[in-house]
């Protein structure tokens, strides 16, 4: 009878272990994030760097020949507007000429004097007078000239015009310069602008006054930014790229300085939409997924990508929005498994 009893027990206790084995329902360690709505942009990316329009280069010389002074600039270095660059020493024989302008207009001011007072007591004829007016405007005009070149200064001081930046410097301490021969060359802050080398492909898909996101490559300072000016329909030689140039904000023109390399991110459509995490996109041969939690359960959900960016996956699809998705785990998952946090 007591043998009978014992084997009773030992049968039912065996018997509940075996039923609380059943119960165990295995779970996978997972992590989720929320889905959260943002705004995704789809960009185009190049590579260049910080240059100054053509057009927008000012081309400083002197109209009489000098010889250079004094220089108070550097190549690549910002000035104001009004701020003293150089000091020229007027050639002499620039000086000269003015010399003789003055004392031709003092000669054929004489002279037409006397044919004026000659004509008044009928001693000259008209055509007299006419031909000393005429040399004597012919005197003024050559004067007025040679002291628009600054030949009446012994020396003449070259200021900025503007608050800019000096590109480049042609002359040195010392050298003698011709008539018009180019002594700097400057261009204003709003004058520069940046040069992408764009993949060729992509280009077709730019247009003018898209936004740009710039990131210097060699400067700490934050994102700056811009928008398209000249998309250029050829291929560059250099870079085998498609050159676009970009037009600085007003704001961002004394960050940037001519020669600094960028990156820089072209804006080509942007859009609000529901984003997930990277790593929480799955693939397979059915297409693109994402596991959701909900009940402490797994879901597959098929989606489309529409968007991404180094961060964020924009999607579409049946998916619930206030259910989290797996962004850890998830390639150990099959449909309606268990999960765990």
């Amino acid at each position: 009878m007591i043998k009978k009893i014992l084997f009773f027990l030992l049968s039912s206790f065996i018997l509940m272990a075996c039923q609380k084995e059943k119960t165990v329902i295995p779970s996978v360690l997972v992590k989720t994030a929320p889905m959260e709505q943002r705004n995704l942009s789809e960009t185009i990316e190049g590579y260049g760097s910080v240059g100054v329009s053509s057009s927008q280069i000012l081309t400083i010389s002197l109209p009489s020949g000098g010889q250079v002074k004094s220089l108070f600039v550097a190549a690549g270095q910002k000035i104001k507007r009004g701020e003293n660059l150089a000091v020229i020493l007027t050639d002499p024989s620039s000086y000269f000429a003015y010399q003789q302008a003055v004392n031709a207009l003092a000669s054929n001011n004489k002279a037409l004097k006397q044919v004026q007072e000659l004509f008044d007591a009928k001693l000259a004829t008209r055509a007299q007078l006419a031909a000393a007016q005429q040399a004597q405007l012919d005197a003024q005009s050559d004067l007025n000239s040679q002291i628009q070149k600054g030949a009446n200064q012994i020396e003449q001081h070259i200021n900025a015009p503007f608050d800019g930046i000096i590109l480049t410097l042609n002359a040195a301490v010392g050298d003698r310069l011709a008539a018009g021969a180019p002594i700097f060359s400057i261009s204003k802050f709003s004058a520069i602008s940046v040069q992408l080398s764009i993949d060729p492909a992509e280009s077709v898909f730019i247009q003018p006054h898209m936004p740009v996101l710039l990131t210097p490559l060699n400067l700490n300072v934050p994102g700056l930014t811009g928008e398209v000016g000249k998309v250029y329909g050829i291929i560059d030689p250099a870079t085998q790229g498609v050159n676009v140039w970009v037009k600085l904000k007003k704001e961002n023109n004394k960050v940037l300085l001519p020669g600094t390399a960028v990156e820089g991110r072209i804006i080509i459509q942007s859009q609000k939409m529901w984003t997930v995490p990277r790593s929480a996109v799955l693939k397979d041969k059915w297409g693109y997924y994402i596991f959701q939690v909900k009940l402490k359960k797994a879901y597959r959900v098929n989606v489309k990508m529409i968007l991404a960016d180094k961060d964020y996956i924009g999607i579409s699809g049946s998916f619930a929005t206030n259910s989290p998705v797996v962004i850890e785990g998830n390639y150990e998952l099959d449909n309606e498994m268990a999960v765990r946090e």
